[in-house]
């Protein structure tokens, strides 16, 4: 995978949420992609969940999922107009993954669920992409970062 990831290790059911307050496209060619991550190991072909927002300057919100190790990456499409500051919420439930976007961190919008069989311990976290093509960096802001695991 060709993204910056910050993460934390996870084990059973796990939540993780965050505010993307601000982002910065890189030049080019930029396919800029930000959002939230659940990997089942930090291999660059590992199984793994994400929603990000991205393309068309950002106004996309999707949910990918790579279902076997090395395969491809699916995209389901969310809101077609989300503009950051933005909440995403990702939550897994045995196998059952769910994906969430809210305007304000209250009141959520569950935009895409996908069955994904993945090792219990995981990896949880933030992403961000500039894609192939761009030139340079981009760069994203995100606040109110919450992860919320099994005891």
């Amino acid at each position: 995978d060709g993204h910056g990831y910050v993460y934390t290790k996870a084990k059973g059911n796990v939540v993780i949420s965050a505010r993307l307050y601000q982002v910065s496209q890189a030049k080019g060619k930029s396919n800029t992609k930000v959002g939230l991550v659940i990997r089942e190991n930090l291999r660059s072909n590992a199984k793994r969940i994400a929603i990000t927002l991205g393309e068309l300057g950002g106004r996309f919100s999707r949910m990918g999922v790579r279902d076997e190790v090395g395969g491809k990456t699916v995209w389901t499409e969310g809101h077609n107009f989300t503009f950051s500051p933005v909440f995403f919420k990702l939550e897994r439930s045995g196998d059952i993954f769910f994906a969430y976007q809210s305007i304000d961190g209250i009141n959520w919008y569950k935009f895409a669920s996908h069955v994904l069989p993945m090792n219990t311990s995981c990896y949880v976290g933030l992403a961000v992409s500039a894609g192939e093509k761009a030139e340079g960096q981009a760069i994203a802001e995100f606040d109110q970062i919450k992860v919320i695991t099994e005891k």
